[in-house]
């Protein structure tokens, strides 16, 4: 479904996997994200994040070297929290797990969990995204890096 002045897909797919084994959505959304936090008056490197058990699950130890100065992390009800909270423990993260509102308790507003949702509901404008048609990982990563650096170069266009 490429435009046709876009030439053959292969060549295309061949390139696009040119810069997924170089990082190179990985590296553009690392520096624009940074960009779109010191806009927003914050540190360039975050220091909370987000785990969801419905992603794919997340080496702790990546996420440190990634983002270095990372202490906080919210975690949903779905991880193993024994395993969770050791691996943490170990690589010096204080680990918050975020439960959902009991029904009884009515809908309620959780501001952790909503960042995982939000962003869920940003992926979803991209039609790529909508469902997960990847047989590789890496190219799901990066179809996903490319979508947020999408938006979050539009939202430094706008500061």
């Amino acid at each position: 479904m490429l435009p046709v002045h876009f030439g053959p897909w292969q060549t295309v797919y061949w390139w696009f996997r040119r810069c997924v084994r170089r990082l190179l959505f990985w590296t553009i959304h690392d520096m624009v994200l940074m960009l779109d936090r010191e806009a927003a008056g914050r540190e360039a490197s975050p220091t909370g994040g987000v785990l969801d058990s419905q992603t794919v699950k997340a080496p702790l130890t990546a996420i440190r070297r990634r983002w270095p100065w990372l202490k906080h992390l919210f975690a949903d009800a779905g991880y193993d929290r024994t395993k969770l909270m050791d691996k943490a423990a170990f690589l010096d993260f204080v680990v918050e797990v975020i439960r959902r509102s009991t029904p009884k308790d009515g809908f309620k507003i959780l501001p952790p969990r909503w960042v995982v949702e939000r962003t869920f509901g940003w992926m979803i404008c991209w039609r790529r995204l909508v469902h997960d048609y990847e047989r590789r990982l890496d190219v799901s990563e990066a179809m996903i890096h490319v979508a947020m650096d999408a938006l979050l170069l539009r939202r430094i266009a706008h500061h």
